[in-house]
């Protein structure tokens, strides 16, 4: 842990591309075998900083002599290896987040100790980048381990389909997650977007969203004591002022995000599962300009305020529907 927050100080404090590269190859969480590679992979993320990709082809200009290109005739492995990387990355910018409570936090914190939801020593979460946290300075489960002190294992991913498409899958992740006390596993917009079938429970992982959703509660069953489902928000997503698509967009197949979300409600209704309903406008309306400034900026992903939403609607089902059960 003292490792990677070092690491995570150098790369996001230090401006310079020569400098974070060194401190990300020298994480003893990247394998001799990926560093053969790295070059290549780390070039292929859209999300990488210009300065630093600017540096990375340079380093690639010079090193392609040393390194043969056998590790690309295999392109699954290649999906592999750039998976990881984008997670590694992604959990050394987590740590580095903090954990740095205002008054109201503080109020939010104290409800939560406060609810059944203490009673959970291990959570596991499960998802994509609204579980991650991503355009937020804290996620909903930081606020729920410093209200409980729960030990947190976040597996979510940005850009996960809940489709099986390969390492970073929602479906993926439940396969790896580790025995909790409670699971929560957040359903996703990615599929929608990339116009993944809605399908039915006789599907396979990789083959619909729907078939995903049984096949990963499944393997949740199997480990995880306790099993929470969120929906996704309601979404406008903006470039400046324009916004680019809503959740009532269709996609490819006709489909807008309502659809995929209420093929979930009816699946949570038939394996009796509590969900966590956050695709509501009482919640979450970035359609209306000052909600968005305020808690989802991007009119897709929520800050801090809209995990704290977020962390009192887990609290409340719950407290309402697995608390129940707990004392039933």
């Amino acid at each position: 842990m003292k490792e990677l927050t070092q690491l995570s100080n150098q790369l996001i404090e230090n401006t310079k591309a020569f400098q974070v590269f060194n401190a990300l190859m020298l994480s003893k969480h990247i394998e001799e075998a990926e560093i053969k590679i790295y070059w290549d992979i780390i070039l292929l993320q859209s999300s990488c900083d210009p300065k630093l990709r600017k540096a990375l082809l340079i380093l690639d200009n010079k090193t392609k002599e040393k390194y043969n290109s056998v590790f690309f005739q295999d392109l699954s492995l290649l999906q592999y290896f750039t998976q990881a990387i984008q997670r590694i990355v992604d959990e050394i910018i987590s740590l580095k987040k903090g954990i740095r409570f205002d008054l109201e936090d503080l109020s939010l914190i104290t409800s939560l100790s406060q609810s059944g939801i203490k009673k959970n020593q291990t959570i596991g979460i499960i998802g994509d980048s609204v579980s991650f946290g991503l355009k937020s300075d804290f996620n909903y489960g930081q606020y729920i381990q410093k209200a409980t002190g729960a030990m947190i294992k976040n597996l979510a991913i940005s850009g996960a389909h809940l489709c099986d498409n390969g390492y970073n899958s929602i479906y993926q992740q439940s396969v790896r997650l580790d025995t909790s006390d409670l699971c929560i596993f957040q359903t996703t917009d990615d599929d929608w977007l990339a116009n993944v079938p809605i399908g039915s429970k006789q599907d396979l992982p990789h083959e619909s969203y729907i078939g995903a959703f049984y096949h990963t509660i499944e393997q949740l069953k199997r480990k995880q004591k306790k099993i929470m489902i969120l929906t996704p928000t309601l979404q406008s997503p903006v470039k400046g002022d324009r916004v680019r698509r809503t959740d009532k967009s269709k996609n490819k197949l006709g489909y807008d995000l309502h659809d995929y979300v209420t093929a979930v409600r009816a699946a949570c209704q038939d394996l009796t599962l509590p969900l966590v309903e956050l695709m509501t406008a009482k919640l979450f309306n970035p359609a209306d300009q000052t909600f968005r400034k305020n808690v989802m900026p991007d009119g897709l992903h929520p800050n801090s305020k809209g995990h704290k939403i977020i962390a009192k609607e887990i609290a409340k089902v719950y407290q309402t529907d697995l608390q129940k059960k707990s004392s039933d």
